[in-house]
């Protein structure tokens, strides 16, 4: 008895699942797997299919074939195409280098993130020039996430001899990635058929998108969209298309336009209270950005400091990213505009730094779609500039102004000075700049948008 629950402890599902689809003769069906495994041991936990789906998703060498099927990743890949884009700087650096791609980062060295189970994931592979020579590259990291090979000298004698300029590419086929042998050409950028060049483009970004779209709740990354396209079969063609990041951006861009499109983009007043001349911001916010998101709109329109408590009130329920002392709030962030401004409601107050009790009305105008080509958040509009944090609310306010504006005032020296140390020499209430705002919007922004990067801010 104690044996056989000691066999069961061994058994590793995972390493059936990885067994079953590495000696496959092909990709094969989920449900297939699973009958595979089971034959090969009873699957008694209590949700069969979950534990070999976790099985499969935690093996980096086992990749789906986006038709239900999955395959053993480096027979999946084998007689793939990847383009490697040649840089003149790159190539006359010291020592030369040349730079990869997530693609043919993951086309060369497919078990590169599988440290589990194998030893050789960055170990140099086999390449065949066209002149038949053999030689190896190694996978060298240069700064920051940036991978790319020192080459050899065979390699480096080679490709010198074509005097390569920008624009020019290495073509890199995997003639058996299990085995670590890949053939090397050269293309130049006068000699490419752009026509194919562009219908590949195009092919591998609509997969690319319906791909990013799919996986938007979870977010994505160019080496598993790089991983995707090779393991369906994206680069058999023999002319490549543009290197993975560049379709990652553009797919990005077009997942996030659609994600606002679905939310709408909420047309925003932010109003201070009591301010005589009017202080106000007009903003556009993606209407999935939560209350606690909003927030830091907020305080960058206005031009806070984010130094104090601050709290929302919507009707009577409050709402705030903490705990407020005794009163009962709800967390800002599991808050959404649309849930906000779902029904009839067009009106929430915001109080900011409970001291001054600085108190913003924020008013519905308009729900907008989203304009291509635009950022979100956005300010359109606003005028005079934000108080100083703690000057003592808007009486306060209006009381240094008074003072610095009147040399002869008894508080004018120790008013401007203080001024000065929050706000800088040139403080003038009556400017408000736009596109200052507007830069430090770009900050808090949940996808970094200049390039396509799906990079959340956690508020």
């Amino acid at each position: 008895m104690e044996k056989s629950t000691l066999q069961k402890q061994k058994v590793s599902f995972s390493q059936l699942t990885e067994d079953v689809v590495r000696k496959a003769a092909g990709p094969i069906p989920f449900d297939e797997i699973m009958r595979r495994v089971h034959a090969l041991h009873p699957i008694t936990t209590r949700s069969p299919k979950s534990t070999i789906r976790n099985a499969i998703s935690s093996h980096r060498m086992i990749a789906p074939t986006g038709d239900g099927r999955y395959g053993w990743y480096p027979r999946l890949i084998t007689g793939s195409f990847v383009r490697v884009p040649l840089s003149v700087k790159h190539l006359r650096h010291k020592p030369p280098r040349v730079e990869f791609d997530d693609d043919a980062r993951e086309l060369m060295w497919p078990a590169f993130f599988d440290y589990s189970s194998r030893n050789d994931n960055h170990d140099p592979v086999q390449v065949e020039l066209p002149d038949g020579t053999h030689t190896t590259l190694s996978l060298d990291h240069f700064e920051g996430s940036q991978w790319g090979t020192l080459g050899a000298k065979p390699f480096w004698q080679w490709l010198r001899a074509l005097k390569p300029r920008d624009g020019d590419a290495l073509i890199v086929e995997a003639v058996d990635a299990e085995a670590h042998r890949y053939r090397l050409a050269f293309e130049r950028q006068r000699e490419r058929d752009q026509a194919a060049y562009d219908a590949r483009n195009e092919a591998v970004y609509d997969v690319a998108l319906k791909y990013m779209y799919n996986r938007r709740a979870h977010g994505s990354v160019t080496w598993d969209l790089a991983r995707y396209l090779l393991a369906s079969g994206q680069y058999k063609h023999p002319v490549p298309p543009q290197p993975v990041a560049e379709i990652y951006d553009a797919a990005g861009r077009e997942v996030y336009y659609r994600e606002l499109s679905d939310a709408g983009i909420y047309q925003l007043l932010i109003n201070l209270q009591g301010a005589n001349p009017p202080i106000w911001r007009r903003v556009l916010v993606p209407g999935d950005w939560s209350l606690g998101a909003l927030h830091y709109v907020v305080q960058v329109a206005m031009g806070w400091t984010n130094s104090h408590l601050h709290m929302f009130k919507v009707g009577r329920k409050l709402i705030a990213l903490y705990d407020i002392d005794d009163l009962t709030t709800t967390f800002s962030g599991d808050v959404t505009l649309g849930d906000v401004f779902a029904k009839r409601t067009r009106h929430i107050t915001y109080e900011y730094d409970f001291g001054d009790s600085w108190m913003h009305d924020i008013d519905l105008e308009a729900i907008v779609p989203p304009d291509r080509g635009k950022v979100y958040p956005r300010c359109i509009g606003g005028e005079r500039a934000c108080p100083p944090d703690d000057c003592g609310g808007i009486g306060g306010y209006e009381d240094l102004l008074v003072a610095i504006a009147d040399p002869d005032h008894p508080e004018h020296d120790e008013l401007t000075m203080w001024l000065s140390g929050m706000r800088g020499d040139d403080f003038d209430p009556n400017v408000f700049d736009v596109d200052d705002v507007n830069r430090r919007l770009a900050r808090i922004h949940p996808y970094v948008l200049d390039d396509g990067r799906n990079v959340h801010l956690f508020v």
